[in-house]
């Protein structure tokens, strides 16, 4: 056979082979159960399985309490304690309400409280927790912190005046202001003498250059160490069908599959649900892009708690970590013992984002964390580095004092033995830059002390 004759046989025999792979490709169809023709199968909540409702009021509290008394700063040692003053606070009545007030001028004598939320909020939602009987600001103002002073100069009914403040706007940060009783007020400051408080200090004073008189964002460090308790977690399954049920229309055809990158995929002709990471974690993702639809920040809010809440999806503590009104996403972290967890957060994180009035993407874990009973053994605690060691770190690392955004205590979350049946909840330093949470001392965490 000469080279010209071979040449024209190979030729035949990949065109026939080409045409075969066509015609398989016509011809396959994927490896598809039916998960369902008919009308929803089963429960559409997670109510029987722990899942609960939630209110915007609870999934809003702040990370923090700082009281200024005779020139020096205090915190609460436990943060069940920083709950309670806080749920007293919630039976505030705001009054004389000033939407364009000046920045308070706070004296050397003058005493104040000052409430440190972990994210903007939309003021509207000081209508949730106060009592306010006059119209709020515009809906698209938002505040992070509150303010209580007792002005000791004042000449008014009552010396004390509620600030509600945006410390990230430079020129005026002063969102509203409003009069609260002295009943209320003196409950508040009272807290100094009444409960047990860590002395606290800025992170500004330490840097040693001049502190702007006109700046309210500041960070309070411990100056002592101090200690927080640990958890050992175990797991419950939080199951698929009532959320299957609840993303998917009742007269869908949902059809399940496996692939490489996922356990199982739930999906219809627009829908598509993923269990993914040895069934612990969900991804739903509406496919057809809707119109966007503009939403306030605190509409956002009220449609994703109202939507968690028609499927009792809250299946732990949950509490508010950011609204993006311009990319329509909410998401809500998890906390233990009043702190919040940090890391490992696919197990620990909800987020839901909108397009045209509906869901389009919602990721979630699909297991719920409950601490083991220790027993006889009693409860175990670590403690912490003082504010100086967090100092320290923070100049071994080289941060750049003005690009640290927070320093708060918080959980990482540790699988026990890559079984993911026990997890171990340890309290650590975590530092946020750029909108991101990194544990400060992670190459040390081994050597923190453990108490009883």
């Amino acid at each position: 056979m000469n080279r010209e004759t071979m040449k024209s046989v190979i030729l035949v025999i990949l065109i026939a082979f080409s045409l075969l792979l066509t015609l398989a490709l016509w011809n396959y169809q994927p490896d598809f159960d039916t998960a369902g023709e008919e009308s929803e199968v089963g429960k559409t909540t997670l109510e029987e399985s722990g899942g609960t409702q939630s209110t915007v009021l609870d999934l809003i509290e702040p990370t923090k309490i700082v009281f200024k008394h005779q020139g020096s700063y205090y915190s609460y040692a436990d943060p069940s304690d920083r709950s309670a003053i806080y749920g007293r606070m919630k039976q505030w009545s705001l009054v004389n309400i000033n939407d364009n007030p000046s920045s308070p001028q706070i004296g050397e004598r003058d005493s104040v409280a000052e409430i440190i939320f972990p994210t903007k909020l939309p003021l509207k939602v000081l209508g949730d927790i106060f009592t306010i009987n006059e119209d709020l600001p515009a809906e698209d103002t938002t505040f992070d912190r509150i303010f209580v002073v007792h002005d000791h100069n004042s000449g008014a009914v009552s010396p004390y005046t509620v600030y509600i403040m945006d410390t990230g706007e430079d020129v005026s940060p002063a969102r509203m202001s409003a009069s609260l009783s002295e009943e209320a007020a003196s409950q508040l400051f009272s807290e100094i003498e009444v409960k047990d408080m860590v002395n606290q200090f800025r992170l500004s004073d330490w840097s040693g250059s001049t502190v702007d008189g006109a700046s309210f964002d500041h960070i309070y460090l411990p100056s002592e160490e101090v200690s927080y308790p640990t958890e050992v977690l175990q797991t419950d399954a939080v199951p698929v069908k009532p959320l299957q049920n609840f993303l998917f229309p009742p007269t869908s055809t949902i059809k399940s599959s496996f692939t490489n990158s996922v356990d199982r995929r739930f999906q219809d002709i627009s829908r598509r649900l993923d269990i993914m990471n040895d069934e612990r974690l969900m991804k739903y993702v509406y496919m057809i892009t809707n119109q966007s639809t503009y939403w306030t920040q605190y509409e956002l809010l009220t449609k994703s708690v109202s939507d968690m809440n028609n499927h009792y999806g809250w299946t732990n503590q949950f509490r508010l970590e950011n609204i993006n009104s311009t990319a329509d996403k909410v998401s809500f972290l998890m906390y233990f013992n009043g702190l919040p967890i940090y890391e490992n957060t696919d197990l620990t994180k909800i987020s839901l984002k909108y397009e045209g009035g509906s869901i389009q993407e919602y990721n979630r874990p699909l297991v719920s964390f409950f601490p083991v009973d220790y027993k006889n053994e009693g409860e175990s605690s670590i403690l912490l580095e003082s504010g100086e060691e967090v100092i320290s770190k923070i100049k071994e690392k080289g941060y750049d004092l003005n690009n640290i955004d927070d320093i708060q205590v918080g959980y990482s979350l540790k699988d026990q033995n890559d079984m993911r049946l026990a997890y171990n909840l340890l309290p650590q330093w975590y530092i946020k830059t750029a909108g991101e949470w990194k544990p400060l001392f992670k190459e040390d965490i081994s050597q923190n002390k453990e108490v009883s």
